[in-house]
């Protein structure tokens, strides 16, 4: 009888308790809505040192498609780029513009539970995959309403000074960034961000900096190889994990752009996994979609040591956490005056 008692007592609160959303879930709630979708944005392409070094306008289309009753429903995608645009200044004349359209294959539950792929929440993680070159790639991507913010960072192994390709090499190098920003919307462009209602996604309209050191609470996904996924509440965001506050990273050897909305961090160098630490190994995107929106994802990812004393291993996802965070107003004690009548060191006017 006791026995009895205890299954149903067990299958009752299996049934109240709500399951997670499924990878698939998240990508078509928040990514890909059926039965299409259509992004229109900006490619931006950053070097090393930080620069622009071309800007291409893009159209990612998602369409959603039934492989069969066995198969299930799947998602194809394609991006299409512009390659020729000419301007003319008559205005009796007009623009000219040519476009090429790049298949990108076709995502199913199954692909999107399984790597390269990780989404929690409203983030994305596609990767790390090694291509044909050699290199790495890891694509980042945040979703807010219609808009979407991505990056994705290509690093090169990179070998000691004078010893050039002999041997292991120390790391990954980070080698370029490219930004996406676009949304599902007509007429979408960034200059007319500043003529949006307060409440619409932006990205690249002029932000104060002290809108990023705000009180800050919401909720986090966190998922890790032995932990699984995990849901987090964050009733106030501490110091030590407002790392959006901290453009230039926690450590010398961060990489950092930041644009009025959005933050980006990585490795200078991703250092192998007997070499380095957890916060080498550190891919942050952080968007501030609006006003009182603070979207961060970050994911970790770790070279593991080879049998071959000659080769690297495959990089792998080892840490994702996507955090939706509100804003909760002003930071308590952050003025100046404040920190001055507790008599913190640094603190100084020029009264004194």
């Amino acid at each position: 009888m006791l026995l009895a008692l205890l299954l149903l007592l067990t299958s009752a609160a299996s049934l109240s308790t709500p399951s997670a959303p499924t990878p698939w879930e998240l990508f078509t709630t928040h990514h890909a809505p059926p039965p299409s979708t259509a992004y229109t944005g900006v490619t931006r392409q950053f070097s090393f040192i930080g620069e622009c070094t071309s800007s291409t306008p893009t159209l990612l289309r998602y369409e959603h498609s039934e492989l069969g009753p066995t198969q299930g429903p799947s998602v194809r995608a394609s991006n299409t780029v512009s390659t020729q645009t000419t301007s003319s200044p008559c205005p009796t004349c007009f623009d000219s513009s040519s476009s090429r359209t790049f298949p990108l294959g076709s995502l199913t539950p199954s692909s999107l539970s399984l790597p390269p792929f990780k989404a929690g929440s409203v983030g994305l993680v596609a990767g790390p995959r090694v291509l044909r070159s050699g290199r790495m790639a890891i694509e980042l991507a945040l979703a807010h309403e219609d808009a979407r913010a991505r990056v994705t960072f290509t690093l090169a192994p990179a070998w000691p000074a004078g010893k050039e390709e002999v041997g292991l090499p120390a790391g990954l190098k980070l080698c370029s960034a490219s930004l996406v920003t676009e949304a599902a919307r007509d007429g979408f462009g960034e200059e007319h961000e500043l003529d949006l209602p307060p409440s619409s996604p932006r990205f690249l309209s002029p932000v104060p900096p002290y809108a990023w050191h705000r009180k800050w609470s919401g909720s986090s996904w966190t998922w890790g190889p032995e932990g699984g996924d995990k849901g987090w509440s964050i009733p106030d965001l501490d110091e030590a994990d407002a790392w959006h506050g901290r453009p230039r990273g926690d450590g010398p050897g961060v990489w950092n752009l930041r644009l009025p909305g959005i933050l980006l961090q990585c490795p200078s160098l991703l250092p192998l996994e007997s070499t380095g630490s957890a916060l080498d190994s550190l891919f942050r995107l952080a968007w501030l979609a609006t006003p009182e929106k603070l979207l961060r994802l970050e994911a970790g990812v770790l070279i593991p040591e080879s049998e071959d004393d000659q080769a690297v291993g495959k990089p792998v996802l080892a840490s994702f956490r996507c955090d939706t965070l509100n804003d909760m107003g002003e930071l308590d004690g952050a003025s100046l005056i404040e920190r001055e009548k507790r008599g913190e060191e640094g603190v100084f006017f020029a009264t004194q």
